[in-house]
């Protein structure tokens, strides 16, 4: 009996000393680094930033791809580079990946992506990929201001930053300076998938700064007053 009580004893010291050491080495991730679907991989900033030697831009996490935005991919194993590949989005949305081919992009965030392409590479081809994904450069767009403004022509902006209509404007040279613009009858002219063009009549004298965001194609017109 006094065998098995020293033998308790013992047993009891050595789960006192070992239990605090498994805890530990569980919160503080001691156990293998897995990679799991839901977190695919995110070897860098979350969409893209300007760390590391892929440089790229810092974009909303509910930023969405559009045609003409270009990309790197980086595929990691174990810290081991396996391929770097910069590519431009497509007209038709979609980007051609190592092993992959085509891939449709289009309309999805960074992160969407990310878990996208995580799924066949760790399936088919990698073990436990880490995946760097960044934006390289954003697809311009454009709107066009005519009329009763200094600098007729187009406006360019980057598809991650809205434009509005103040905005546009002053970026046309402002209003003209023989104080001839109609600011009370100003119009948008949009079209929609279908080519249909809407006409929108803003009352521009009492816009804020961010008020009526255009789209790309829209083209604007300040009229010249009626006396």
């Amino acid at each position: 009996m006094m065998f098995s009580k020293l033998t308790l004893v013992a047993l009891a010291a050595i789960l006192a000393i070992v239990s605090p050491t498994v805890l530990f080495a569980q919160d503080s991730g001691g156990f293998s680094n897995s990679v799991s679907p839901s977190n695919p991989g995110n070897y860098g900033d979350t969409g893209g930033g300007n760390s590391g030697q892929s440089g790229g831009f810092v974009v909303s996490s509910t930023y969405k791809i559009k045609p003409l935005d270009e990309l790197t991919v980086r595929l990691f194993v174990a810290d081991d580079l396996q391929f770097a590949h910069q590519v431009r989005v497509g007209g038709d949305g979609t980007v051609s990946l190592p092993y992959l081919g085509q891939v449709d992009v289009e309309g999805m965030t960074i992160d969407e992506i990310r878990q996208h392409i995580y799924k066949p590479y760790n399936e088919d081809y990698y073990v436990n990929p880490q995946i760097d994904l960044k934006v390289v450069s954003y697809a311009s767009r454009v709107v066009t201001v005519i009329g009763k403004v200094n600098r007729q022509g187009k406006v360019p902006f980057p598809s991650e930053e809205p434009m509005y209509l103040i905005e546009a404007i002053a970026q046309a040279g402002g209003w003209s300076n023989d104080r001839m613009a109609d600011q009370k009858n100003v119009t948008i002219y949009r079209k929609d998938d279908n080519g249909n063009t809407t006409e929108i009549v803003v009352d521009a004298r009492q816009l804020t700064a961010r008020d009526y965001p255009l789209k790309d194609g829209d083209v604007v017109e300040v009229p010249e007053k009626v006396w």
